[in-house]
């Protein structure tokens, strides 16, 4: 196992062959780029994240996915929903993940006027959202959600949080997701004139305890 918490400021790749402990949050610079590979398991501390300012690229495999969990789980506890915060990127970084499986964050994925692609990537016993697509007030490339699926499994959880959450100048397109055994499968939301734009296509947004789809805006 390897730690690591602070700055990344040069390209860097993490490898399946140790497991990556994030002690404190990682902050990948806007200048660097981080690719995690297929197979790798992140571990994360209490609180702790990754945050992206330049360049991800998580890319793992159908059968060889990227796990990103907290660190109690790795031995054998059972963590809150929340116990770290999540993977999230920020203004004009971008990334690709793909086959990445995360659990117990308080927003598993969370994007901020990044275009970001997602594919194949699953959420669960989140705190608050699965996927958070946040598009700040410009807009931005559309954001791909693709393939995905955002879950409560946990008998604590199911009935809470949202699956997918999209908020502002989103455009974003939502193509054969899955959604269910949240409190609110997506919501679409906005708090001025800047409207998220959205393409839901072939979902299966079910066993939601309020909303399956809820559409409002406060602007």
């Amino acid at each position: 196992m390897i730690e690591v918490d602070g700055f990344i400021h040069n390209d860097t790749t993490w490898t399946d062959v140790d497991t990556v402990y994030v002690t404190n949050t990682v902050i990948v610079d806007s200048t660097a780029q981080l690719t995690i590979q297929p197979g790798t398991v992140i571990l994360f501390g209490d609180g702790a994240g990754l945050w992206v300012w330049g360049q991800l690229y998580a890319e793992g495999e159908e059968t060889d996915s990227i796990m990103f969990t907290s660190v109690i789980e790795a031995y054998g506890g059972t963590p809150s929903a929340g116990s770290w915060t999540g993977l999230q990127f920020y203004l004009n970084s971008s990334g690709v993940l793909r086959y990445c499986h995360f659990r117990y964050a308080i927003n598993c994925v969370q994007t901020f006027a990044a275009p970001v692609e997602i594919y194949d990537c699953l959420t669960e016993n989140f705190s608050d959202r699965g996927f958070y697509i946040d598009g700040g007030t410009d807009k931005q490339t559309p954001t791909i959600l693709e393939r995905c699926v955002a879950r409560q499994d946990d008998v604590d959880l199911i009935g809470s949080g949202t699956g997918i959450y999209v908020y502002e100048y989103s455009d974003i397109i939502i193509s054969g997701c899955h959604v269910y055994n949240c409190q609110v499968g997506t919501d679409i939301n906005s708090s001025g004139p800047t409207a998220p734009r959205f393409n839901v296509v072939d979902c299966d947004i079910r066993d939601n305890l309020l909303y399956g789809i809820y559409v409002h805006t406060c602007g």
